[in-house]
């Protein structure tokens, strides 16, 4: 079959799924179509545990996180005529949150930009 994917493919797909998206190990079984004990030795073998928790401090994970959170509330008070001041309130607060991480440049994105650079510059 031309859209069978491959072992490699659903490796890398299975890891986005558990790092970045949260699906629970089921989900990622049932989307990938592979089994849980595969699953489990691809979670340990390449220790995605590290990775899904370097990502949640990662700035623009957590940016793109606070984006999603927003646009659940705002769409909630779009679509009901029932707006209550908790909804306002997480609103206020999550984009107080998204404005405190998405200003100014910090020394990590720095040193990034710096050897971006450099490598062009070479």
């Amino acid at each position: 079959m031309e859209n069978e994917l491959t072992d490699w493919e659903k490796k890398k797909l299975a890891q986005i799924y558990y790092t970045r998206d949260y699906f629970t190990n089921e989900q990622i079984c049932s989307e990938v179509d592979i089994k849980l004990d595969k699953l489990t030795l691809w979670i340990r073998e390449g220790c995605w545990d590290n990775e899904k928790k370097s990502l949640m401090t990662a700035k623009e994970h957590q940016l793109g996180q606070l984006y999603k959170l927003l646009e659940k509330v705002n769409q909630k008070m779009i679509d009901t005529s029932d707006v209550n001041a908790r909804d306002a309130e997480l609103a206020v607060k999550y984009t107080a949150a998204i404005k405190n991480l998405d200003t100014g440049v910090g020394i990590p994105e720095l040193i990034e930009i710096a050897k971006l650079f450099t490598t062009w510059l070479r």
